[in-house]
């Protein structure tokens, strides 16, 4: 079956639906230094048609270099397993130091039109406990503002 192309906007608009999680596959036009697609977190906020975006990679190592002399910093790297995430290449990281607040229309002005978007992974493929610690990761982080992690919307005992 050939893929079909949708256009980011009707992708967003018609199938990211509010107080979800997501894993997407998507190359952010913001991030200068790759050309390539990267997997992404979208964690869900209380504020109309927004949600909050973390990058997850491979790049542990960078990261690690990046944070080492900021041990909250450190502690919002979230490692997630190749063995229970099959469609990742190797072992990586959600860098909840990079939380990004965005509303739709300035998602889908990142995304590069000509790579598409993907779902790898909805809500219900992702476990609470990785949830949580996204949640935690973004709010202890010491590099993203209160008014950002205020707007999360998950409860895991809902």
């Amino acid at each position: 079956m050939a893929k079909i192309k949708i256009p980011p906007k009707i992708f967003i608009n018609n199938y990211i639906e509010e107080h979800k999680f997501y894993i997407c596959l998507f190359r952010d036009i913001h991030h200068k230094t790759s050309k390539d697609r990267h997997y992404h977190i979208f964690i869900p906020v209380s504020r109309p048609k927004s949600l909050i975006v973390c990058v997850i990679t491979s790049q542990k190592d960078n990261l690690i270099r990046i944070y080492r002399t900021n041990e909250k910093a450190m502690k919002s790297l979230i490692t997630i397993s190749r063995q229970e995430f099959r469609f990742l290449k190797e072992d990586s990281i959600i860098n909840c130091n990079s939380a990004k607040l965005l509303n739709k229309i300035q998602l889908i002005q990142r995304i590069d039109a000509e790579k598409g978007i993907f779902v790898t992974k909805n809500d219900y493929e992702i476990s609470d406990e990785l949830k949580l610690n996204v949640v935690e990761g973004i709010k202890n982080s010491p590099l993203i503002s209160p008014h950002i992690y205020k707007c999360i919307d998950f409860d895991p005992l809902l």
